[in-house]
């Protein structure tokens, strides 16, 4: 069963690359764009950036700032990497393409001097309850590893063990003089319905359990939040 729905996945991904391309590039509207991008130099890098603004205006209720947040996750959670345009996918061929998902920032961050080694947090956190059940964290995990060994000594990673919530907090308080350049966090993500939808992490407590992290939780509650505000260091959230 699973493997033929491997296979249906696979034979209908070209398909769904050409729909999500006329979808965001109808050629109506992006032919002298798409002809001057395709005259781009072979050595130049190519880039298609989804970037999303989810702010409502001053005054907007609380469930449409709800609503606009759960868009804008949607918006980026589309398989932007599988843009085909008839030909074939936008990230393949002699001038690939790089998607880039973007979310504003209006602070004022410093910009860190980063040399090797790279230093990598690998949070994998799969706790199963009634909200989630359990999915191979090896899915994400030995790739990103095995490209990680294929750099030798200019990456380093270190993979956070228990991937407890307390255990992340300890981590990120012992390294906080000389922290990870990158966080990837693998884990997962919910919409739990309260008085509207409130958007989740998965992740687990002392005892193993799954912990349901709210996206707007305290940075005195939770270590979560704190991601946000170390300098220097990128996140990378792999929440399904």
């Amino acid at each position: 069963m699973i493997q033929d729905r491997a296979r249906k996945v696979v034979a209908n991904l070209a398909q769904w690359g050409k729909l999500l391309h006329e979808a965001a590039m109808p050629v109506a509207h992006t032919t002298d764009v798409r002809a001057a991008w395709s005259s781009i130099d072979s050595n130049a890098g190519r880039r298609f950036s989804v970037h999303v603004n989810a702010t409502v205006e001053d005054g907007a209720s609380e469930s449409a700032a709800n609503e606009s947040r759960e868009v804008g996750t949607l918006l980026l959670a589309l398989p932007w990497e599988l843009l085909h345009d008839g030909v074939g996918y936008l990230f393949q061929g002699a001038k690939p393409t790089r998607v880039r998902r973007r979310l504003p920032n209006t602070r004022n961050l410093d910009v860190q001097m980063v040399s090797a080694p790279i230093r990598v947090l690998l949070v994998t956190a799969r706790p199963e309850d009634e909200a989630c059940g359990y999915i191979d964290h090896r899915a994400s995990a030995l790739p990103l590893v095995e490209a990680m060994e294929e750099l030798g000594g200019l990456v380093r990673v270190h993979v956070l063990s228990p991937p407890t919530l307390a255990a992340l907090s300890d981590e990120l308080t012992r390294t906080a003089n000389q922290p990870y350049h990158v966080i990837h966090f693998d884990g997962h993500g919910s919409l739990q319905q309260t008085d509207g939808q409130n958007e989740t992490i998965a992740v687990l407590d002392l005892d193993q359990e799954a912990l349901h992290v709210p996206e707007g939780a305290s940075r005195d509650a939770h270590p979560l939040p704190r991601l946000q505000e170390r300098p220097g260091s990128r996140r990378r959230a792999g929440p399904c």
